[in-house]
């Protein structure tokens, strides 16, 4: 349930209906993003892994090492030569930035 929803709920202090189950927005959006992304990329077939992993951040190395790893699927997916190569990476962001900063 996002916050949004959550915080309406609370301020009209009416119960939440399941009109839209959560798992069916998530399906609905996970098949739109399949077509365009094969489309996009001339493929077909499947276009997701079967199972969300999802993680808790057990501490700072932690997250740094899942950062990296995230920011290598577009060199994996050879979208990219390196994570900063790729648009919508959060590499490319940090490199931006780095190069933006005053020298110390």
């Amino acid at each position: 349930m996002s916050a949004s929803i959550l915080r309406q709920s609370r301020r009209r202090r009416a119960p939440l209906r399941a009109e839209f189950p959560v798992s069916k927005i998530v399906q609905s959006w996970k098949g739109y993003i399949a077509r365009f992304g094969n489309q996009l990329l001339g493929r077909s077939g499947d276009f997701w892994q079967r199972e969300c992993f999802d993680r808790f951040i057990r501490n700072e190395e932690h997250y740094r090492n899942a950062v990296r790893y995230i920011e290598g699927n577009p060199v994996k997916a050879r979208l990219a030569e390196t994570p900063e190569q790729w648009q919508y990476s959060s590499a490319r962001m940090k490199s931006v930035a780095e190069k933006s900063a005053p020298l110390q």
